[in-house]
């Protein structure tokens, strides 16, 4: 049996697509590596890490026994509560995520909700 080692952190929950001990994984798979910073930003993966513990917890602790609960959902939820249910915060948070994303028109809707029709499957 793997045995932890001194001053190595490893992931104990994680969703389905995270190594974990909880998902039976070997330790060293579990490890959790220190945080690089490249021109001073989080690699993609570390953050994914971060956010699919956090995800985790919120689906096992404000969620019924035995609900299906998807990523998009819990992290739904963790917006609200982080923004404290302010409607506006939460708008400007998801329209930067859509803008990052290259989705500008979806922005615009949550900045300006009568341009709504310029929303169509697939346009950014």
């Amino acid at each position: 049996m793997d045995k932890p080692e001194a001053n190595k952190t490893y992931m104990l929950i994680g969703g389905s697509n995270v190594k974990s001990i909880a998902n039976g994984d070997p330790l060293a798979e579990c490890e959790i590596k220190p945080v690089v910073k490249k021109a001073r930003r989080m690699n993609e993966e570390a953050i994914k890490k971060i956010i699919n513990v956090v995800l985790a917890s919120i689906k096992e602790h404000s969620f019924v026994d035995g609900y299906d609960v998807s990523d998009e959902e819990a992290f739904g939820l963790m917006m609200s509560k982080y923004f404290e249910y302010d409607g506006y915060e939460i708008a400007e948070a998801a329209g930067n995520a859509f803008e990052d994303a290259n989705f500008h028109s979806w922005a615009k809707v949550l900045r300006d909700p009568d341009s709504m029709d310029t929303i169509t499957k697939g346009n950014k």
